[in-house]
C-alpha cells in the first residue's frame, strides 16, 4: 500500500509540479538609472519599461536597440505625466538584437528614474 501512494504521488509531482517549475518566466531588471544610460548590453528579449517622476516635472523616455548610446532602431517613446508619479509600457518579449538602451528627458530641472526588465535568449 505504502508503494502504490508513493507511485500516486510521484506520478502527480510528473504531472502538475514539474511542468509548471519548468515554464517559468524569469526576468532580470536593470539596477534604477537616474540618468541616460545602458539597460542591458546585449541581446535579449524587451518585457517591461518603467518610469517613475519627481511628483512634479514630466519625464519621457526613448528606448533604442543599441548596447552604447542614444542611436539606432527605436523601440518605444512615451511621456509620464508629472503628477501621475509612474507608468511604463509592457512588451511579449520584443526580440532586441544589439541591447538597450534609455534616453530619458525629465521637463524643467526636475528628476526621474527608470529600469527595463528583460529576459535573457
Amino acid at each position: 500500500m505504502k508503494r502504490f501512494k508513493f507511485i500516486v504521488f510521484l506520478i502527480a509531482w510528473m504531472l502538475f509540479i514539474t511542468p509548471a517549475m519548468a515554464f517559468q518566466d524569469h526576468s532580470s531588471s536593470s539596477y534604477a538609472q537616474t540618468s541616460d544610460g545602458v539597460g542591458y548590453a546585449h541581446p535579449c528579449y524587451l518585457v517591461k519599461v518603467k518610469g517613475k517622476t519627481d511628483g512634479t516635472n514630466n519625464l519621457t523616455l526613448k528606448v533604442y536597440d543599441n548596447a552604447s548610446a542614444a542611436s539606432g532602431n527605436v523601440i518605444t517613446e512615451f511621456t509620464i505625466i508629472g503628477a501621475d508619479l509612474k507608468g511604463g509600457e509592457t512588451f511579449d518579449h520584443l526580440e532586441v538584437s544589439n541591447g538597450l538602451y534609455v534616453d530619458m528627458t525629465v521637463a524643467g530641472e526636475g528628476t526621474g528614474t527608470w529600469w527595463v526588465e528583460f529576459k535573457k535568449p
